[in-house]
C-alpha cells in the first residue's frame, strides 16, 4: 500500500501544466526559460523540427499576416508563444484558437490547453505595427501527451533587410 500510494504521489508530482510557464516561458516552479530547461518534469526534452511551418520565412513591413501551422501536437496539452505580435485562430480577429486560454497579461503572445489538443492548429501571426527594433520573431511550442516527455520546438521568421543606394552624383 505504501508502494502504491508513493507512486500515486510521484505520478500526480509529474503531471504537466501548461499553465505555469509565463510570459517570458519562465517556468513559475523553476525560474527558467522551458525552451532551454534541460530537464523537465524528470526527464531531458525532445527538440523537435516538425512542430512549426511558417507561410514565409520572412516579413518586411508591420501589420504583415504570416500563417503559422502546427502539426505534431500531443494530445496532453500543448503551449504557443509569440515573442513580438500576435497570434490569432481568424485571419482578420484577434481570437483565442478553439479551446486555448489565453495567458493571462499576455492574452495575444501565448495559449496553452490541457488535454484533448488536436494534432494540427492553424493560427495567424500579425507582425507588430512597427518593426524599426524587431529583427526577428519566434514562435515556440511545446506539447506533451500528458505525464511524458516533453517535445518543444522554436523557429523564426526573419525581417527582410532593405538597402538603397544613391548613384554618385557627377559634377
Amino acid at each position: 500500500l505504501k508502494i502504491t500510494l508513493l507512486l500515486t504521489c510521484i505520478i500526480c508530482a509529474a503531471e504537466a501544466y501548461p499553465s505555469k510557464p509565463g510570459c517570458n516561458l519562465v517556468g513559475s516552479s523553476s525560474g527558467q526559460n522551458v525552451m532551454t530547461l534541460g530537464t523537465i518534469m524528470g526527464q531531458s526534452p525532445i527538440t523537435a523540427t516538425n512542430l512549426i511551418s511558417f507561410s514565409a520565412s520572412r516579413y518586411s513591413q508591420g501589420d504583415e499576416k504570416i500563417t503559422v501551422t502546427l502539426a505534431n501536437l500531443q494530445a496532453g496539452g500543448a503551449v504557443i508563444h509569440t515573442s513580438h505580435g500576435t497570434l490569432s485562430k481568424d485571419n482578420n480577429a484577434q481570437t483565442t484558437p478553439t479551446g486555448y486560454t489565453a495567458k493571462t497579461s499576455c492574452t495575444e503572445k501565448m495559449f496553452y490547453k490541457q488535454n484533448s489538443v488536436a494534432a494540427s492548429e492553424t493560427l495567424y501571426l500579425t507582425v507588430p505595427s512597427d518593426i524599426s527594433s524587431v529583427s526577428s520573431i519566434t514562435i515556440s511550442v511545446l506539447t506533451a501527451a500528458g505525464q511524458s516527455t516533453i517535445t518543444r520546438q522554436a523557429k523564426s521568421v526573419t525581417k527582410t533587410v532593405t538597402t538603397t543606394t544613391t548613384a554618385p552624383t557627377t559634377a
